[in-house]
C-alpha cells in the first residue's frame, strides 16, 4: 500500500476481524513510498471484511 493508504487500510482491517502482524518496506528511496503488511486471520475467508469499504 501507499503510506497514505497505511491508516484506513489498517482501520478496515480490524474492524474485519484481521490482525496485522508487521508493517515494513522492502525498498530504500523509492517514489511513491510502498508499504507491505503481513496479516493473520482465523475463520473462513470469505467472511474477512464482508462486507467491506475503505474509509
Amino acid at each position: 500500500m501507499l503510506a497514505d493508504e497505511m491508516q484506513p487500510v489498517l482501520r478496515t482491517m480490524r474492524e474485519g476481524g484481521i490482525n496485522i502482524v508487521a508493517i515494513h518496506q522492502h525498498m530504500t528511496h523509492e517514489k511513491p513510498h510502498y508499504l507491505f503488511m503481513h496479516y493473520w486471520g482465523k475463520g473462513m475467508r470469505r467472511t474477512w471484511l464482508k462486507p467491506s469499504r475503505m474509509h
